[in-house]
């Protein structure tokens, strides 16, 4: 049987709920602000409050879908299906969409069509990944997010020029890419050092953060470097393939889980004992997948029962194990709550 316990709410981490399903493994989750979405074999499953058609019925809602991704924006919702098609809905493009809408990806030059693996989304922008390693965006650019040099929303689906890509991420207004190399490009708003390249200047073109460029195994001529990254509001970590977990942007919460509230205008290393799988970002946390199935997480503490030390919103640094989870497989971070798949 396969379970979703969801945790936190809009402002706190607050008390645990489970979802199960009878229908088999499951495949893909996210969290937005106030929604979360499971995909089952066959099945796609969101719940939660929409404000913006995030969910069309009062959830829980299902949909007849076979998806192996999924990601939650500020308002919208894009899913991958299995067939590379994108899907999306919300308040999308400054209007509603209430069901399901494929995406016109463009058409290769060789008339090939795009098939999507991969789709990551921030407040207002959106960025897909097919099959051959190429980006694509669309959506709001006002800081260049899109990866595009021009500050005109996007309002068609662009081709992102970068080397060949492996995993995407999107914040509230940047977005990071993975190559398959093992490198990482950021391009969008730099303000709060959320690219990770020493300056707070907006970035409109995917550049390289060369600080990470020596990370990861060293087979005696590259080094493997990063294996995903995850996006939040004004922060972002990187995971990389030897499981070390790096983290850098706004820090006044604790998101970075540096015994430090300052900002990191460069990527620093966690100081932790244990090895990392899965990497997920918050508006103001950060939670983290070791290799035994425990998850740490840290940052933003809004009022709680029961699943954090202490009380109020104050920032917090200390790394703390959610309870009775040992077995966690996969993990997705909403604004302030998280999804684990045990």
């Amino acid at each position: 049987m396969a379970a979703v316990v969801g945790f936190g709410g809009y402002g706190s981490f607050g008390e645990m709920v489970r979802f199960e399903s009878d229908e088999g493994d499951v495949i893909a989750i996210a969290a937005g602000h106030t929604v979360s979405f499971a995909a089952l074999a066959k099945t796609l499953v969101g719940w939660g409050k929409a404000f913006h058609g995030e969910l069309p019925t009062p959830s829980p809602v299902r949909w007849s879908l076979s998806v192996q991704s999924i990601a939650c924006g500020g308002s919208h919702v894009l899913v991958c299906t299995t067939s590379g098609a994108c899907l999306t809905w919300g308040h999308h493009f400054y209007r509603e969409i209430l069901v399901p809408k494929e995406v016109a990806l463009p058409t290769l030059p060789s008339g090939k069509h795009v098939h999507a693996v991969e789709v990551a989304a921030g407040e207002s922008h959106s960025l897909v990944l097919d099959t051959d390693g190429h980006v694509y965006s669309w959506g709001s650019n006002a800081y260049g997010q899109c990866g595009v040099d021009e500050t005109e929303d996007a309002t068609t689906v662009f081709l992102v020029s970068m080397p060949t890509a492996k995993c995407i991420a999107a914040g509230t207004n940047h977005s990071a890419v993975v190559t398959t190399t093992g490198l990482l490009y950021t391009f969008g708003w730099g303000l709060y050092h959320q690219l990770g390249q020493g300056t707070t200047e907006n970035v409109s073109t995917p550049t390289c953060v060369q600080s990470l460029e020596g990370v990861g195994a060293f087979d005696g001529q590259h080094f493997s470097g990063l294996a995903s990254v995850a996006c939040g509001a004004w922060h972002t970590a990187a995971l990389t393939t030897t499981g070390d977990v790096y983290t850098w942007g706004w820090g006044q919460h604790g998101q970075l889980g540096h015994a430090t509230l300052t900002s990191q205008p460069h990527p620093a290393l966690l100081d932790v004992e244990f090895t990392a799988t899965a990497i997920a970002c918050g508006t103001r946390h950060t939670t983290v997948l070791a290799h035994d199935g425990v998850v740490h997480r840290w940052g933003f503490v809004a009022p709680c029962a029961s699943l954090v030390a202490g009380k109020s919103d104050a920032p917090n640094t200390t790394h703390t194990v959610v309870p009775n989870i040992s077995t966690c497989k996969h993990l997705a971070a909403g604004a302030y709550h998280d999804l684990l798949v045990v």
